[in-house]
């Protein structure tokens, strides 16, 4: 997008004395508005004055930038520590392609959530989630070589490594996952067969 934001790309500046800026923190997570009336969402880093800032965007990229108070965006602590989480996601990378699954998930999720399919905290796999799955990855990623048969059983379990996604077992506990991990656990036989549901953090 065309911004007043001024882009510092490969410029360096680690050995700069670092100084506490007044509006926002080091670990924020925040949405700014831009000329055209967008907002863009991004993480604080760091920052090297009381202006010029260094963060990082959803997909990853650094900017050093300078900040219009005016045009900050900011959330309450319970947003900003899941979506620092959602930023963070534990995610394979295949010749450098790091796999989109567990945010098609959580776009699932949040739909199923938002059309009132899903009133609790708990994530039941079913029929429904696998056909979102496949219609949203048609969607938003296509055609991807290095990911050519995608799965919801795969982030379904997967997302078991995310502090705010818990399996939940017919039988047992973290003893039957660790068990079903030395085979192909996320199959979508063996998730039917094994895992009741998932849970996630009842404030998500």
């Amino acid at each position: 997008t065309n911004t007043n934001i001024k882009s510092l790309k490969n410029t360096k500046y680690t050995n700069r004395k670092q100084k506490k800026c007044s509006y926002v923190n080091i670990g924020e997570f925040i949405g700014y508005k831009t000329d055209d009336n967008r907002i863009t969402y991004f993480m604080i880093n760091e920052y090297y004055n009381n202006k010029r800032i260094q963060i990082e965007y959803l997909n990853g990229v650094i900017d050093n930038i300078v900040l219009k108070t005016d045009r900050i965006i900011k959330f309450d602590p319970i947003l900003q520590k899941y979506a620092i989480y959602f930023i963070r996601l534990h995610t394979n990378k295949t010749k450098g392609i790091k796999a989109p699954h567990k945010v098609i998930l959580l776009l699932c999720v949040i739909e199923l959530i938002e059309t009132k399919q899903i009133k609790t905290n708990v994530i039941v796999y079913s029929h429904l989630l696998e056909k979102l799955f496949l219609t949203k990855w048609k969607h938003h990623v296509r055609e991807l070589d290095v990911y050519a048969n995608p799965k919801a059983s795969t982030p379904y379990w997967h997302m078991h490594s995310e502090p705010f996604w818990k399996l939940v077992p017919f039988l047992g506990g973290e003893e039957t996952i660790a068990s079903l991990q030395k085979g192909n656990p996320y199959s979508s036989r063996v998730i039917r067969t094994n895992i009741r549901h998932a849970e996630i953090d009842k404030e998500l």
